[in-house]
C-alpha cells in the first residue's frame, strides 16, 4: 500500500488518468530486481471524474483529501530485504497551482503475515505498507509484513 494524504484543497491525479491530461501517478517498485508487481495499483475509493475547458475531450481523474493505492507482489522465498518504491505525480491546488511529488519511499520488512483461515497461504507473497507519502515527507522508511 501508497498513501497519499493531501490537506486544505491540494488533490492527486490518479493511477488510470488517461493521456492528454495532468501527469497521472505512477508507482513502480525501484529495488530489488527480484521483486515484482502481481497487479496494478488499485485506489481504496475510485477518483472523482470531471471535465475542463484546459484539456478538451479527456476526463481528469483525482483525489482530495487521500488515497491508500494497493497492489499484490511477489517475493521470493525468504525475502526479508528492504523494499524501494518510486512514487511520480503531480499534486495540485484548486485554482491550479501545482507541484510535482516525485518520491522514493523505503519499507523495511517487519516479519511474516499470517493468512486468514479461508485462504490458502503462498510463502512466495507479501504485503507492503508505506506511510503517508505526501502527509510528512520527512518520514520515508516504513515497515511491510
Amino acid at each position: 500500500e501508497v498513501e497519499a494524504t493531501l490537506g486544505g484543497t491540494w488533490h492527486i491525479y490518479s493511477v488510470t488518468q488517461p493521456p492528454g491530461g495532468p501527469l497521472r501517478t505512477d508507482i513502480s517498485i525501484a529495488d530489488p530486481n527480484s521483486v515484482k508487481l502481481a497487479g496494478k495499483f488499485k485506489p481504496d475509493e475510485p477518483p472523482m471524474k470531471s471535465v475542463t475547458d484546459i484539456y478538451p475531450g479527456v476526463t481528469i481523474e483525482e483525489h482530495d483529501d487521500g488515497v491508500v493505492w494497493s497492489a499484490p507482489i511477489v517475493v521470493p522465498s525468504g525475502f526479508k530485504d528492504e523494499l524501494k518504491i518510486e512514487v511520480a505525480a503531480l499534486v495540485c491546488q484548486t485554482g491550479g497551482s501545482c507541484m510535482p511529488a516525485d518520491e522514493t519511499l523505503t519499507a523495511k520488512y517487519s516479519g511474516e503475515l499470517e493468512a486468514p483461515a479461508s485462504v490458502g497461504t503462498d510463502s512466495t507473497s507479501s504485503e507492503i505498507t508505506v506511510a503517508e507519502l505526501l502527509a510528512d515527507p520527512a518520514s520515508k522508511t516504513s515497515s511491510y509484513q
